[in-house]
């Protein structure tokens, strides 16, 4: 039976577990861009929650229990690709 090991590189400067695994990726990322990034995809989702909202309460629908968007051109062509 063979046994297999693997060395695990803990050395920071050499990239650690992912140089080990042959990695040429860096294995750190930047936390203010991934910061901006959170903040700007939270913002997204705020504005489409609230815009969904507004259309809901434009066509007097309750959006957990029926479809907002039925009177869309891609809902229409969806649900005849559907049938």
């Amino acid at each position: 039976m063979m046994s297999y090991r693997m060395e695990i590189v803990e050395d920071k400067d050499e990239g650690g577990i992912a140089a080990a695994m042959g990695s040429t990726m860096p294995t750190t990322a930047n936390p203010t861009a991934q910061g901006m990034i959170s903040v700007i995809s939270f913002a997204v989702n705020v504005f489409i929650f609230a815009y969904i909202l507004k259309r809901a309460k434009a066509q007097k629908k309750n959006p957990w229990k029926e479809e907002i968007f039925t009177d869309t051109r891609d809902y229409q062509e969806a649900m005849a690709r559907a049938k």
